[in-house]
């Protein structure tokens, strides 16, 4: 009996050490290449981001070679800035009253309104009560209810 257990001792010895080695050997170039991966995902966002850093240099590189001739600038000074040349004035034409602008619906091009003929835009049904008294405690007592 003595021989058969040896035996069979032996062959999970030899499957347990076999485990162990495979384990150590996964670890071992696992953690490595994950690392690697990582660090090569990292260098490959930047170099996205150095490529897109220079398409725009470029773009402004040519931005600017277009705006470096002398009529180019006094044609950024008249959009811009709305300068002019010495000797020269500016004038700004307005569409007339009849025609359809882009302001079209700007309030403040409405023509202006009489205020005693108006009657308030603010509804105070549900709001606090109003007290029209022209006495000091009555303007006090507005002031406070603003705070409430």
């Amino acid at each position: 009996m003595s021989i058969s257990q040896s035996s069979s001792s032996k062959q999970p010895r030899w499957i347990f050490w076999t485990v162990v080695v495979l384990s150590a050997t996964l670890v071992g170039v696992a953690f490595p290449f994950q690392s690697l991966w990582r660090q090569q995902s990292e260098l490959n966002a930047t170099a996205a981001q150095i490529s897109q850093l220079q398409r725009e240099d470029q773009r402004l590189r040519q931005q600017a070679s277009l705006t470096n001739s002398v009529s180019a600038e006094i044609d950024l000074a008249r959009k811009l800035y709305q300068l002019v040349p010495n000797g020269e004035s500016l004038i700004q034409v307005l569409p007339g009253a009849g025609s359809a602008s882009s302001t079209a619906g700007d309030p403040g091009f409405a023509p202006l309104v009489n205020p005693t003929s108006t009657t308030p835009s603010v509804s105070t049904a549900g709001g606090p009560t109003t007290h029209r008294s022209s006495s000091f405690l009555g303007r006090l007592v507005r002031t406070l209810e603003f705070w409430r």
